[in-house]
């Protein structure tokens, strides 16, 4: 895992305006390079944002991000997951996103990580919901989904036990 880079710019710009992916987001904003980058550089200079890139063998091939860290009240947002076409159904959305919870919760000490998804997207819910993410809210088309740090370090814990 990376730090999202200028370098990935086309790789986020193809996976974002895929049809498949931006029927998923809350904004339906077609990206662009330029304006891609722009946002890059806006985020790396955010410390509260930590958009990170999945690669193998040196290609991206997906991103996950934990961002809008709130250190006074120990949470953050869980997003940004995309993976790249040919590694779908293949594990890494979940492999990544574990990744990132375990940089919320023992990296950046946070106690609860939230989500914002659109009520249709049921692939995400799927893939939080087995990362042990539970709703908590709903509203006009949208559903929030939270984990607290308890809950996902005993479900590591319980992944690490032998059988």
């Amino acid at each position: 895992m990376r730090p999202l880079s200028a370098d990935h710019a086309a790789a986020v710009v193809a996976w974002r305006n895929d049809p498949a992916n931006a029927a998923c987001f809350l904004t339906q904003d077609r990206l662009t390079h330029d304006g891609q980058l722009a946002w890059t550089q806006k985020q790396q200079a955010d410390r509260n944002d930590h958009t990170h890139v999945a690669e193998l063998s040196g290609r991206p091939v997906g991103m996950v991000a934990i961002y809008g860290v709130d250190e006074a009240a120990g949470e953050a947002e869980y997003g940004r997951i995309l993976v790249d076409r040919a590694w779908r159904r293949r594990g890494l959305g979940h492999a990544i996103s574990a990744w990132a919870l375990d940089l919320a919760f023992t990296r950046l000490g946070l106690k609860r990580v939230y989500a914002h998804c659109l009520a249709a997207n049921h692939p995400i819910h799927t893939l939080i919901g087995q990362l042990g993410f539970a709703e908590s809210a709903r509203d006009a088309g949208t559903v929030r989904f939270e984990i607290s740090r308890d809950r996902w370090l005993a479900r590591t814990e319980l992944r690490k036990e032998p059988l």
